[in-house]
């Protein structure tokens, strides 16, 4: 395997342009050359325009953002609350990110996407009520058709999560679980049952540190039909809308939580994405780091022949050296080998493209 990391880095040696020694090569330009002395044996011949790798940016009263496509968090629940706890990722950077929220009805209704500024340093934390009690369990309605579903709900004292053990009078009794989700109203849908038949069932919540209440067994059967109460509706019902959202830390538990507000029963997706700050310094700044050290590179450099870029090298055989940079994740570049400016060897070669180049960074015999 080292051989053959070696002829592959050696292709990719040959597939480079041709270098120029820094005696005969053009310098970058004028205006960067005021300040920045670029003494290196080689220079890259696409220094010439520092613009490939370090574009104009806004002024320095703006703020230039953009998105981190990897830097995301997201959640979702299919069964419909109208306040909800639910867990969402273990932390968050210390940097700006934008959550994305968006509400479904039982009819199909979404609302639009709200954007809720957020900064981790402004998350607080909040002690959930424990789990004492389960009440007020009902089967809502019985309908009936090739197969019959029942529809179960009850409350808790404290946000919890909706579970229910059923099954046959003889027969032993099957577990449902819904979203991972903690509320205090739930309801749970049992399809697929037999008609003309006696169901016993009991309904489980667990809160957010673990305490678990069952409640009692009951029954229904499936020879009567119960149709579900209807609630007046005061005029024309549009899509739900989001009262409320805040990501928090619950005490005593890792990871950080997800509570909302809806002004009606609704099943929601949240979606983080981060944010980088651009370095603005007198008028210009880096691309993105994957821009500047990747795509530039690739416009040119042909990648079917060279060491893959774009992966993680951290890995159980593999280590990441502090000398060869990495981006955000462990991320190899074009760079974390070659100098993006020049360099004193050829083909602007952080090392000497040997076998040992391929030690730092490939752990043998594992």
């Amino acid at each position: 395997m080292a051989r053959a990391l070696i002829f592959t880095v050696l292709l990719f040696i040959a597939a480079l342009p041709y270098t120029m020694d820094a005696a005969g090569a053009k310098g970058p330009s004028d205006a960067c050359n005021a300040c920045h002395v670029f003494s290196y044996r080689y220079i890259h011949g696409a220094i010439r325009d520092c613009s490939l790798c370090h574009p104009e940016t806004p002024s320095k009263r703006e703020a230039a953002r953009i998105i981190d496509p990897e830097s995301s968090a997201a959640a979702q629940s299919h069964s419909f609350q109208k306040n909800a706890i639910a867990y969402l990722c273990p932390s968050l950077e210390d940097r700006e990110y934008q959550m994305e929220i968006v509400l479904t009805d039982r009819e199909g209704r979404a609302s639009s996407p709200q954007a809720i500024p957020l900064i981790p340093a402004y998350i607080g934390e909040h002690r959930a009520p424990t789990l004492t009690e389960i009440s007020g369990v009902t089967v809502e309605e019985i309908k009936k058709g090739i197969l019959v579903e029942a529809t179960i709900s009850w409350t808790t004292d404290a946000p919890a999560t909706t579970e229910i053990e059923y099954g046959l009078s003889n027969d032993r009794m099957s577990v449902q679980t819904l979203d991972a989700l903690f509320t205090r109203e739930h309801r749970a849908v049992l399809s697929g049952l037999k008609h003309k038949k006696q169901y016993r069932y009991r309904v489980v919540s667990r809160d957010i540190y673990g305490n678990s209440i069952t409640s009692p067994e009951y029954t229904f059967d499936t020879a009567e039909g119960l149709s579900p109460r209807k609630e007046p509706r005061a005029g024309k019902e549009g899509a739900p809308a989001l009262e409320s959202a805040k990501v928090v830390s619950i005490s005593g538990q890792k990871g950080l939580y997800l509570m909302l507000s809806a002004n009606k029963p609704a099943a929601f997706r949240a979606e983080i994405r981060g944010f980088r700050q651009k370095a603005l310094k007198h008028g210009v700044s880096a691309a993105p780091e994957r821009y500047a050290t990747i795509d530039v590179c690739i416009g040119c450099h042909k990648q079917d022949e060279s060491h893959p870029v774009g992966v993680r090298a951290d890995s159980r055989k593999t280590r990441i050296p502090q000398h060869l940079p990495t981006i955000e994740g462990g991320v190899i570049t074009c760079v974390s080998c070659h100098d993006p400016h020049g360099g004193e060897r050829k083909f602007f070669a952080r090392l000497e493209f040997n076998k040992k180049l391929c030690d730092e960074c490939h752990i043998y015999g594992l």
